[in-house]
């Protein structure tokens, strides 16, 4: 539903922000509706954004994309045993996205997939060059994966060369 403010609004305004309501409306369910309002708009561009920066970084071997490492230490001995892989995106103002902010899209995009293989071959790499050092022979890491990729390529991945 879109509410005309003449003469403000020309017949292509009215059109994308008919768009906008319809394809809010359609992402509720079926049988919905949905009010325009400015806020939609701005959720509908900012959601455009965000699908171009993953594209954009899956295509340019997923550049963007960070891992930072959160360790986990052995209570009894205080030594750090481990760290768990956090993946971060780099945002087109520099700032850090966090997975909230982008991964459920990535699952819509279809391209949680490949971005879980990247990871956990990047993990695994980092993990075997700690290994290599003295005193952490036992390290290990760990990555969150979603439940498409854990369907989709478990199998495949024990067979990725580390």
């Amino acid at each position: 539903v879109v509410e005309c403010r003449a003469p403000d609004d020309d017949a292509q305004s009215v059109i994308k922000k008919a768009d906008i309501a319809m394809y809010s409306a359609k992402k509720a369910g079926k049988n919905n509706y949905a009010f325009y309002t400015d806020s939609l708009e701005s959720e509908s561009v900012n959601r455009s954004q965000m699908e171009a920066l993953l594209r954009d970084a899956v295509r340019d071997d997923f550049s963007g994309f960070e891992l930072h490492y959160q360790p986990y230490s052995d209570t009894a001995t205080r030594k750090i045993v481990g760290a768990e892989a956090l993946l971060r995106l780099k945002g087109p103002d520099g700032t850090m996205l966090l997975p909230e902010q982008f991964l459920s899209l990535a699952e819509y995009l279809g391209i949680i997939v490949p971005l879980g293989e990247h990871i956990l071959t990047r993990a695994a790499r980092q993990c075997r060059a700690i290994n290599g050092i003295v005193g952490f022979e036992d390290f290990t890491v760990t990555v969150n994966m979603s439940t498409k990729q854990i369907q989709n390529n478990i199998v495949h991945l024990s067979l990725v060369p580390i």
